[in-house]
């Protein structure tokens, strides 16, 4: 797509990038020329045979070659030999403007010359640079990791629903009209130890009503002793909340005021018991007397 007319400022000549230029004639003359010859586009990002610019500025193949390192190197535009396109990072933002409406008419036509690029390492970069500020629509080529997921993960989502609708129906229809009292429901299926298990504000709620203010280092130590005993033992549950709630209500009527500290059903039995007041008074009456022949 020609153009009538295109800009140049000043700063090519005293900026960063003219600076980098200077003492190389061939640099500046292909710098000036990639801007505003007929091949050129609004974009920046176009088709450019090296033989034509050759021609067009009157320099040989080696000039060439030589004049587009030195401007790659400055940053200025880099050149893709295979595909013969040449990208001016730049071009854009100073042929079009740092950025525009979305109502511009102008971002249908720069989508267009985007779409119509081929699949080169430039035309992603370019749209990584500036297509939030020309508002432009991301080629399936160019999608991130993540927003090309998206679609697939929305399937996946729908597909994960239904499967927890038919879990639901599983736990709530009966299998079998009963013969009297209320319909029996299907179990879930045992698992072993999930790889997250996590604590939410319902069980700390749970927990609390039940047994009130405990230091949460304990409460974490016997979070990680039930996942270490059953992970361990590869034990199966339908219910793993269920079989938490079981662990922690043992834990603390039995175990927790026996031992006087947060130990875990698998080390009760390492623990050193406690003395009854009867055993203690048994044991004093046992014991020898006392040396210095104090009573």
């Amino acid at each position: 797509m020609s153009r009538d007319y295109s800009k140049l400022t000043s700063g090519l000549w005293t900026g960063r990038t003219g600076r980098a230029m200077r003492g190389n004639r061939d640099a500046q003359v292909i710098a000036c020329y990639v801007t505003t010859c007929s091949n050129a586009n609004m974009i920046g990002l176009y088709y450019l045979p090296l033989p034509t610019l050759c021609h067009e500025i009157g320099i040989t193949l080696q000039g060439a070659s030589k004049g587009l390192r030195r401007l790659s190197e400055a940053g200025f535009c880099h050149y893709d030999a295979e595909t013969e396109h040449i990208w001016v990072p730049n071009m854009a933002r100073f042929q079009i403007g740092e950025k525009m409406e979305t109502g511009d008419n102008r971002v249908k036509g720069i989508q267009k010359l985007y779409e119509s690029l081929p699949n080169i390492l430039f035309t992603k970069e370019f749209y990584e640079m500036h297509g939030t500020r020309f508002h432009l629509t991301a080629r399936p080529d160019h999608l991130s990791p993540f927003e090309g997921a998206s679609k697939a993960l929305q399937s996946q989502e729908q597909e994960q629903e239904q499967e927890k609708e038919q879990e639901q129906k599983l736990t709530t229809t009966p299998l079998y009209p009963p013969k009297g009292g209320k319909p029996k429901r299907a179990k879930l299926p045992k698992s072993p130890f999930p790889e997250i298990f996590e604590i939410n504000d319902d069980d700390r709620q749970w927990f609390r009503k039940n047994f009130g203010d405990v230091p949460s280092n304990e409460v974490m130590g016997q979070i990680e002793l039930f996942r270490d005993h059953h992970i361990s033992n590869g034990n199966m549950f339908n219910d793993w909340k269920a079989a938490w709630r079981k662990w922690m209500r043992k834990w603390m009527t039995e175990i927790r005021p026996r031992t006087g500290q947060g130990l875990g059903i698998a080390e009760i039995n390492r623990h050193p018991k406690r003395l009854s007041p009867a055993e203690e008074r048994e044991r004093a009456m046992e014991a020898p007397d006392d040396p210095e022949g104090k009573a």
